[in-house]
């Protein structure tokens, strides 16, 4: 008898879940164990305790039982002994649950929390030696299509046009283009209707995470429209290059969006370190 797939979906803050819920919906479908493990404890924006229960009680009603968090503080894992420590508990776990397929966050270059959980995904897989196929979810497309974005329209973010932060007319750009960012996935899955219904109906269990779901309500679905992207992860990329054309966690300050405050010499020093270390 074949036994069931695992599945293993490796997520850096309580939330960013919700953007792969269609294919953890198909994947529950097909019986397949699936597993959910969160890597920081989202203390940046929110009460870790808080945004640990709202994400326990929005995947069980999909249906997941399934659930670890590794507990690592934002503010530690952008430190040597805190990637170390998150590094070391997630290769752990890989071991223990042995998973024929690994989904994680995407290495974009939008969220250092994100490449960095990204990347000791990628390292806990290569360091084990073990046959798994390993994926990533686009989670921030629009940002990702910044690197469109003249870099003398940034520097003028905070301006206004006509009352109009030139901030938000950059996001709707972002926005019309971010469909076509998201061609380069390789693989793209339609859902259904039941799926989509019950995707867009998860902000409600999120309510500390309010500000920030609402905007992502309204623009997310027009994006991703009735399907999710995602692609399989080389194993031979170069995880000390930058991920992308611009990194918006480094810009973003300047057009007054709200970010951690690293810049890519951090991420870069970090993922160093434990590739030599570690």
């Amino acid at each position: 008898m074949e036994m069931q797939k695992r599945i293993l979906f490796v997520f850096a803050h309580q939330d960013d879940e919700m953007f792969i819920t269609g294919k953890i919906q198909q994947e529950l479908k097909k019986m397949s164990d699936v597993y959910l493990v969160w890597v920081t404890n989202g203390n940046r924006n929110g009460n870790p305790e808080i945004r640990k229960r709202e994400s326990i009680v929005a995947m069980q009603s999909l249906g997941v039982q399934n659930m670890d968090f590794l507990e690592i503080g934002e503010d530690e894992i952008v430190t040597e002994e805190g990637l170390c420590m998150a590094f070391n508990k997630l290769k752990t776990l890989i071991e223990k649950i042995n998973p024929r397929e690994i989904y994680s966050v995407g290495w974009e270059g939008a969220h250092i929390g994100h490449d960095l959980t990204n990347f000791i995904t990628f390292h806990s897989v290569k360091s084990l030696n073990l046959e798994i196929d390993l994926y990533e979810y686009p989670l921030n497309p629009i940002k990702s299509a910044f690197k469109y974005v003249p870099k003398f329209i940034v520097d003028n973010a905070k301006k206004r046009i006509l009352g109009i932060y030139i901030r938000d007319l950059i996001l709707l750009f972002t926005i019309s283009i971010a469909r076509f960012v998201s061609k380069g996935a390789d693989i793209h899955v339609s859902l259904t209707r039941d799926e989509l219904k019950k995707k867009y109906s998860l902000p409600r269990f999120y309510p500390s995470q309010r500000n920030v779901l609402t905007g992502l309500k309204i623009v997310y679905p027009k994006i991703k429209a009735k399907k999710e992207v995602y692609r399989k992860i080389d194993l031979n990329r170069d995880y000390l290059k930058s991920p992308s054309e611009v990194i918006f966690y480094e810009i973003a300050p300047k057009m007054g969006f709200i970010t951690s405050g690293e810049d890519f010499s951090v991420y870069k020093r970090l993922v160093s370190d434990l590739i030599n270390n570690g």
